[in-house]
């Protein structure tokens, strides 16, 4: 006979029980697979946590978007970028990379040192920026990204609510942090 107690709360998060809200203006929404989706109307990024929503924020900016963002749209991108530091896991990926930035690999007039310098802007402003490379390399880095954070944030909860179901008496003396 086990007369283990079990915790009524599972150890671990399982990524199947971690909603993704997408914001459901989002026209190329990705794939975020195994993470469930829910469309949701986000007030800052594309997606987040649905049961989290405070915890984090992922802006997508595919091909031609990042381009247009960071030159006519400037204005209301730079409050989306102060928005997102409001959350502890924040990021903008794109599938852009690098060197097709520094070499202006778009239509349009946009100087690439003038792209460059706006996204080592967002950067400097501590917001992680992920140039992915590619669709499929973003939809990962991106379902990853958000299980994480929702992992880090379930482990922090998960020892507070266990904390709380347990019968012994509170420790008196002050925790060393």
């Amino acid at each position: 006979m086990n007369t283990m107690k079990r915790s009524p709360v599972p150890t671990e998060l399982r990524p199947e029980r971690v909603y993704v809200t997408y914001d459901r203006r989002e026209q190329r929404r990705l794939n975020l697979s195994p993470l469930p989706m829910v469309p949701a109307t986000l007030q800052t990024a594309d997606y987040g946590l649905l049961h989290m929503p405070n915890e984090a924020a992922v802006e997508w900016k595919y091909e031609n978007d990042l381009i247009s963002t960071l030159t006519s749209d400037r204005e209301r991108w730079e409050k989306e970028v102060v928005r997102l530091l409001g959350y502890p896991c924040r990021a903008v990926v794109t599938s852009w990379t690098w060197d097709r930035i520094e070499a202006g690999d778009w239509q349009g007039d946009a100087k690439p040192n003038a792209i460059f310098g706006s996204l080592v802007g967002i950067v400097e402003s501590g917001v992680p920026l992920i140039m992915a490379g590619s669709r499929e390399r973003a939809e990962r880095v991106i379902s990853r990204l958000l299980y994480c954070a929702a992992r880090r944030a379930y482990r922090d909860c998960r020892s507070m609510v266990l904390c709380a179901l347990d019968d012994s008496e509170i420790p008196q003396q002050e925790a060393a942090l």
